[in-house]
């Protein structure tokens, strides 16, 4: 007799899924040592798309904020981890198309967000996320005197769906 909470390939898939997501993440930093992103330091080589991808970022992480506060952890895993997933498999793809490589920016942030936001369903995962950069160490959930800067607060400028 099997737990009716539990499903083993569920449990396995997810599983491989942060496994994924850990060598990806791996790969980006990888990419960013040997310079192959765009906008190295000032990031003044911004495409529109580049910011799009930015302000979503953001607005996401206003979704899952509130989803947190109002304890709804299945909305708030949609929002933090399968929309940021889906964001960020749709700006590589633009990227990969349009024949420009990432912004080192955006996929910067998108690392530093990712673990953020899901601190508090999987925080053994991003542990090892903090590990893999000490200019990702000390992260904290985002509150009063968060470092996002002002970006967050333009809204959504456009709504990104495939």
């Amino acid at each position: 007799m099997e737990d009716a909470n539990f499903d083993r390939t569920v449990a396995n898939t997810a599983v491989l899924s942060l496994y994924v997501e850990e060598e990806c993440i791996r790969e980006f930093l990888n990419d960013e040592k040997d310079g192959k992103l765009r906008g190295g330091g000032g990031g003044g080589d911004m495409l529109l798309m580049d910011h799009f991808f930015i302000n979503e970022i953001y607005y996401l992480v206003e979704q899952t904020k509130i989803r947190y506060e109002k304890i709804l952890f299945r909305e708030a895993l949609q929002h933090a981890w399968y929309e940021m997933l889906l964001l960020r498999d749709f700006y590589r793809d633009w990227c990969i198309r349009s024949n420009h490589p990432v912004h080192q920016r955006g996929m910067r942030l998108w690392v530093e967000v990712l673990g953020r936001v899901m601190q508090p369903i999987i925080p053994h995962w991003c542990e090892v996320m903090y590990e893999l950069s000490s200019s990702l160490a000390g992260w904290s959930w985002f509150g009063a005197g968060d470092t996002l800067g002002s970006e967050s607060k333009q809204g959504r400028v456009l709504e990104l769906r495939l």
